[in-house]
């Protein structure tokens, strides 16, 4: 338990720290190192403070990061995602869903494996970190995919909406891309040092359980 605190902890500074986007899905696509679809299978809420969501990967839709998605491994299992709960104080808690969702998840991904432990991920922002896969907000996100290029080829995966990455009707009613600058964020140095604080901190959690 205290171990999972510590996690919490990491990713709590690390995601208020680089996080202003609030509501906003293309900057928390643009922001987190891996965007992807994932359907709900459990919620591990032993306390609202801090818990797990277990999710049944599906499709990889966007990953700032170099070789960073999910792999066929984890495709045919499920995984698990840190950071839920009110832990960041406030009414702040990003939405787990209930079983059977399907949601988006922003995420730091823990990229390492150690002693055969499957990665886990954490959310990008505890408080708008999941979003339900609704016509909307998957509008909004395969936008975002239309006009920026994704480190690693997406979308990809078992299960990929057919309209993933293809542009829909914006919130304004336009049809059509958003034009928001390619590449890199300006913050990106300081967030994968933050990514890598919080991959030493997860590593050293799961040494010590």
């Amino acid at each position: 338990m205290i171990c999972q605190y510590i996690i919490a902890l990491v990713f709590f500074i690390a995601s208020t720290f680089c996080t202003t986007c609030g509501r906003d899905i293309p900057c928390l696509a643009e922001n987190a190192q891996m965007t992807f679809l994932g359907r709900v299978i459990n919620v591990e809420k032993t306390n609202s403070t801090y818990f797990s969501a277990e999710v049944q990967p599906l499709c990889t839709m966007y990953s700032t990061v170099q070789n960073t998605k999910l792999d066929e491994e984890e495709f045919q299992r499920t995984v698990f995602i840190d950071g839920f709960g009110t832990h960041a104080g406030g009414s702040c808690n990003a939405d787990s869903g209930i079983v059977g969702d399907t949601n988006i998840f922003f995420v730091w991904v823990n990229a390492s494996r150690v002693h055969g432990v499957a990665r886990r991920f954490g959310l990008y922002d505890p408080c708008y970190g999941a979003f339900k896969y609704t016509d909307e907000n998957a509008n909004q996100l395969n936008n975002f995919m239309a006009s920026h290029n994704s480190m690693v080829p997406t979308p990809t995966g078992k299960e990929c909406p057919s309209d993933a990455g293809k542009p829909g009707v914006s919130s304004n009613g336009m049809s059509g891309s958003i034009n928001l600058e390619d590449g890199f964020s300006s913050n990106a140095m300081m967030k994968y040092t933050l990514s890598f604080v919080a991959i030493l901190a997860s590593l050293l959690a799961l040494f010590i359980m």
